[in-house]
């Protein structure tokens, strides 16, 4: 189908608008209408979601995106693109003179500052869903970095990953505007979540951050609201909140009870928690009733008692 499809192309020249996501294509299948498209440059629209794209065609489609005048929106969210590959495409659509659309994000806008809201949420199973994954997220990321107005941002059941959520905390580490992030599970790790703590160290206008499910309160954590006591029990915390937690509780110098019992913050989240105790001075009471955190989780905590 998609061989015919490519070959009814070249002798096409009126066709502006073509979508073959969610055909089961194989990428080569997708990549025969790219090349000809790239000899054509007629299509506005092109849409090869869920295509089994990977790195070596994501450079073929990065390499069309450069070379096309006139395509103006382009999709290709559920496919196997990450690493260079991503960041090689996220470059060339951020270097298009006329894309407007990617996947979900509206590239046009965002460049425009007229958004101060953006609901990128995965909503249910549907194919035709918001789905935002790592290249989405990389363009995103870099839109962000410039923006005057974009206050909230929601990419709930995304799969952004930990190279997505690293390119947004580079974002923040120069964005002054943005107040709520919503990222939770998007599939982010260790890695990802290191990333936004160290960003989180030099923003200071971030307010809300949900990573599991529940918003941080990020100035009650840093004490820039001064509590004394904060309960986030029964939270669904894991590790990635864990981390970010205890990057802000580190330097904290007003907290004096924390209770984290009855999540899952795991041995990586104890283990974060136990390095902000190395540095913390004030903290006296801290809960962590059935974390799963596990004997080297314990061995963490205990090894930076010695020190507290």
């Amino acid at each position: 189908g998609a061989v015919a499809i490519a070959e009814a192309l070249q002798g096409n020249a009126v066709l502006t608008s073509l979508d073959v996501g969610g055909n089961s294509l194989t990428e080569e299948a997708a990549l025969g209408i790219v090349r000809v498209e790239r000899q054509r440059n007629k299509l506005t629209s092109l849409g090869l979601a869920s295509c089994g794209i990977g790195p070596t065609g994501a450079a073929e489609v990065a390499e069309y995106v450069s070379g096309s005048g006139v395509l103006k929106n382009l999709d290709v969210r559920r496919n196997e693109i990450s690493g260079d590959a991503a960041q090689q495409l996220a470059t060339a659509v951020l270097a298009s003179p006329s894309l407007e659309l990617f996947g979900s994000v509206p590239l046009k806008d965002l460049r425009e500052n007229t958004l101060d809201k953006l609901d990128l949420r995965q909503k249910g199973l549907s194919r035709c869903g918001k789905s935002v994954g790592v290249p989405e997220a990389l363009v995103l990321a870099k839109l962000v970095e410039g923006s005057v107005v974009l206050a909230t941002l929601n990419l709930r059941f995304n799969t952004i990953g930990d190279e997505g959520a690293a390119a947004i905390g580079k974002a923040l580490e120069v964005n002054a505007v943005m107040i709520t992030l919503d990222i939770s599970d998007n599939d982010i790790g260790d890695e990802g979540a290191k990333a936004l703590a160290s960003a989180l160290r030099v923003n200071a206008v971030l307010a809300k951050l949900n990573l599991d499910g529940h918003e941080l309160d990020l100035p009650k954590l840093r004490g820039t609201d001064p509590v004394a006591s904060l309960d986030l029990s029964c939270k669904r915390l894991g590790p990635a909140s864990a981390i970010v937690i205890a990057s802000l509780i580190a330097g904290n110098a007003v907290m004096t009870t924390l209770n984290l019992g009855v999540n899952y913050i795991r041995a990586e989240g104890a283990a974060a928690i136990a390095q902000a105790l190395r540095g913390n001075g004030v903290l006296t009471s801290l809960n962590l009733l059935s974390n799963c955190i596990r004997d080297e989780g314990v061995a963490a905590i205990a090894e930076a008692l010695q020190g507290n």
